[in-house]
């Protein structure tokens, strides 16, 4: 079953990198087709979220325990971006983005989304960190999730924010090939 949330993280890392290059037509925006184009978003986060349950089960149960504590912060990083799209785009939709109470919770949910990716990229940092320290073999990987944190923020300095999502892509095809 765990391999199923690997390769789950796998194509949810690999469609939420697509998306960049090959945006969904949401031009013009319009209501209908940014809400559209923002549902695309769910089941990518969903299945990094999956993946990451996964990987963070699958470590539990090999005995690696200095690797867990960066994966909780990642599961709980895409935990809040899945709830927070979800929120949003499928359950609160209906909402005025501006003002009053629909302002309150669209903002929030948006919020959640990106106190989610922060997370997650945090966690990533830890677990990176944690698996070149350890003595395991295939430690080399701690590379892969080290990188994504600082890439975000080279990503959005250099080519602007419309490639900064990239690396939250990555980890959820680093997360998939790992537990692979």
């Amino acid at each position: 079953m765990a391999r199923v949330g690997f390769v789950l993280a796998i194509i949810g890392g690999a469609f939420w990198m697509s998306l960049p290059f090959y945006p969904p037509e949401c031009v013009p925006v319009t209501g209908d087709s940014e809400v559209f184009c923002n549902r695309l978003w769910s089941p990518a986060f969903a299945a990094m979220l999956i993946g990451a349950i996964a990987l963070y089960g699958f470590l539990r149960r090999d005995g690696s325990g200095r690797v867990i504590p960066g994966f909780r912060p990642m599961i709980i990083g895409f935990a809040l971006m899945t709830a927070g799209n979800v929120g949003e785009y499928w359950l609160a939709f209906h909402l005025p983005h501006q003002g009053g109470l629909g302002g309150i919770v669209r903002g929030l949910l948006w919020m959640a989304v990106l106190a989610g990716w922060l997370t997650a990229l945090v966690g990533s940092f830890i677990a990176g960190a944690e698996l070149l320290r350890s003595k395991r073999r295939d430690r080399h990987i701690g590379w892969l999730f080290l990188l994504g944190f600082p890439l975000t923020f080279v990503l959005a300095i250099t080519v602007g924010p419309n490639l900064a999502p990239l690396p939250i892509g990555l980890l959820g095809v680093v997360v998939g090939i790992y537990g692979l």
